[in-house]
């Protein structure tokens, strides 16, 4: 019996150590930098206060938004720079419901005056932060 007890722990010892180890790599991924956001927001609902945020449109990556189109309630309007026109949000905060608007034609650029068309934002604004 003691034969047997020794002769399984040899085993199992050399089994251990003769065993493969596996050593995985972890790596963060990047997020797109063609897809554009404003405060963190890339899709679906937003409240009224946040897309109307000092930041306005920011890409993950080095881009600088230069212009976009804005289409909302029928309208469209060709703007310059990355953020909303404060005549825009009065506008869309005098509404009473919520409303689709589409952000398209991204233009920005990187430091190296790399031109580049990032994704169009789809977002449904609401006055209140639910």
């Amino acid at each position: 019996m003691k034969l047997l007890l020794k002769v399984n722990f040899f085993i199992f010892i050399t089994c251990a150590l003769n065993a493969q180890v596996e050593h995985v790599k972890v790596e963060k991924i990047k997020s797109n930098p063609l897809v554009p956001s404003i405060a963190g927001y890339s899709d679906g609902v937003i409240s009224y206060v946040k897309l109307c945020d000092s930041f306005g449109i920011l890409s993950s990556g080095d881009f600088i938004v230069k212009s976009f189109k804005l289409n909302y309630r029928g309208e469209e309007v060709i703007i310059k720079g990355n953020r909303i026109p404060d005549s825009v949000c009065v506008y869309i905060g005098q509404c009473s419901s919520s409303q689709m608007i589409f952000l398209t034609d991204i233009m920005a650029e990187n430091t190296k005056k790399e031109a580049i068309i990032l994704y169009p934002l789809n977002l449904e604004v609401i006055k209140n932060e639910e």
